[in-house]
């Protein structure tokens, strides 16, 4: 009975410590989110929502959704519209470009692989609503291992190798619009090869692009 108690203690204990760490992780208190998460667990992150669920460029992200937006392979002819999101013809960095201009202020080069780089967006284990995901080597004439593709991230749904994966939107070449995915399974998954990883990107201190 006495170790029955002391085990029972030691759940409970563990079960605080678990909801304090989450508690801190939405509340935007830690210092850093990849830690906070870790310590949640990302089983629970994943349960209980991405912590920055109002992200405005992941808003603008599905308010750009219905085929308002066309792809077009070099072409960055949007508008931004009143309510949020845009409209108009681009390809998937130009898209990423337009709605961080929209959301943050902050003008991205043009690029995937620029948009990708340390320069500019930071590496990150654990994706927020509005994050970016890269994949490399989608586009069989660049170098090889050349990031290609981007996307904006919206919600994590489950995990693949300890990997958060889910919903996200990207222009697609393929679908000819801007469309919502999943990015755990396929080729575009996190592990099916193509995947860079996810980045955020720097609101303060960033070069400024046309």
């Amino acid at each position: 009975m006495k170790a029955f108690a002391i085990v029972a203690a030691v759940l409970v204990l563990s079960s605080l410590a678990y909801a304090e760490s989450y508690v801190t992780m939405l509340e935007g208190a830690c210092p850093d989110p990849n830690a906070c998460v870790r310590a949640a667990g990302i089983d629970s992150y994943i349960t209980n929502g991405n912590y920055d669920s109002n992200n405005l460029l992941a808003q603008n992200a599905i308010k750009s959704l219905g085929g308002q937006v066309r792809y077009g392979y070099g072409s960055n002819d949007v508008t931004f519209l009143p309510e949020g999101g845009i409209s108009g013809l681009t390809d998937c960095s130009g898209f990423t470009k337009a709605l961080v201009k929209q959301a943050y202020g902050v003008a991205l080069p043009r690029t995937a692989a620029e948009q990708c780089d340390s320069r500019f967006s930071d590496k990150v284990e654990i994706p927020q609503p509005g994050d970016l995901l890269c994949w490399k080597g989608t586009n069989p004439a660049k170098p090889p291992g050349t990031v290609t593709h981007v996307g904006i991230f919206l919600q994590a749904t489950r995990s693949v190798n300890g990997i958060p994966c889910g919903k996200f939107i990207a222009a697609s070449s393929s679908a000819g619009i801007v469309k919502q995915s999943n990015n755990c399974d396929g080729s575009l998954g996190v592990a099916g090869g193509h995947f860079s990883g996810y980045r955020r990107v720097r609101r303060t201190a960033a070069p400024t692009y046309a």
